[in-house]
């Protein structure tokens, strides 16, 4: 597992190319940006990856291993692969690897390239998934990916990811960035609250969604910001509520079904 620090070098080389950081490591990028001394920084450190993954071409993965002087692993022109590339880099635990992708699991390839800000950490300025797409693409990867594998963290990304979340919007809306395109985003995360995936993350994991709106800052400023927590904030609760409700309702019904006496059905 390596943390952002340790592939500062790595780093330095993906910045000089037009790649995009997604993955664990960009989950890691923006802890290390927005991390305070209290939950859930505090309770999931360190913010480690067992590798990089970057949202690029064929181009891309020629350009990274031409700068690390790595000889890249390339898919055949038949293979059906979302990988355009994959580098391993030697180190003195056996090699750290670089894996470049087309196309990634909860990923629209076009608005990850339009959306990513530019992240500075340290000395390097990296092109990074946007922390909404964060949550999204690890609310995928915890439903549909086996969380069994000793290397996946999708949970712990995901609970980073939205206080991360909460920690850009907050930091957008303090430097007075248009508050439409703030609630675009908000309202974007609802959608993915009440979606079968958020729900089932909430109702596996009591994960929250809400946790990603800066609610007592908006809660503050005038204009839109504030009328979104006045009039949605409560009614996006309830809505969560009241889906998982009905979700455990059919569960009971389920397990009622199943635990019935056979003799009771035959008669």
């Amino acid at each position: 597992m390596r943390s952002p620090h340790d592939i500062l070098s790595l780093l330095r080389v993906v910045a000089q190319t037009d790649c995009l950081v997604i993955g664990g490591q960009a989950v890691n990028l923006w802890s290390e940006r927005y991390q305070k001394p209290e939950p859930p920084w505090s309770e999931l450190q360190p913010f480690t990856s067992i590798d990089l993954d970057l949202l690029g071409s064929r181009r891309d993965v020629l350009a990274v291993a031409e700068l690390l002087r790595a000889k890249p692993q390339l898919p055949g022109p038949d293979a059906n692969t979302v990988n355009a590339g994959t580098l391993l880099v030697p180190s003195d635990d056996g090699g750290f690897e670089i894996d470049v992708v087309h196309t990634a699991n909860g990923i629209n390839t076009q608005e990850a390239g339009e959306t990513a800000p530019t992240l500075a950490f340290r000395d390097v300025r990296l092109r990074v998934l946007h922390p909404v797409l964060c949550i999204e693409s690890k609310t995928v990867n915890l439903a549909t990916l086996p969380q069994d594998a000793g290397y996946r963290q999708d949970l712990k990304h995901l609970r980073l990811s939205i206080a991360n979340a909460r920690e850009f919007l907050a930091e957008l809306t303090l430097e007075g960035r248009n508050p439409a395109a703030l609630l675009r985003w908000a309202k974007r995360l609802r959608r993915a609250a009440t979606h079968q995936l958020g729900l089932d993350a909430a109702r596996r994991h009591s994960v929250n969604f809400q946790q990603a709106i800066p609610q007592a800052l908006w809660e503050q400023t005038t204009g839109p910001l504030a009328d979104f927590i006045q009039t949605e904030w409560a009614a996006w609760a309830e809505e969560v509520s009241r889906k998982l409700a009905e979700e455990r309702e059919v569960e009971r019904w389920l397990r009622n079904l199943q635990a019935k006496d056979p003799k009771d059905s035959a008669s």
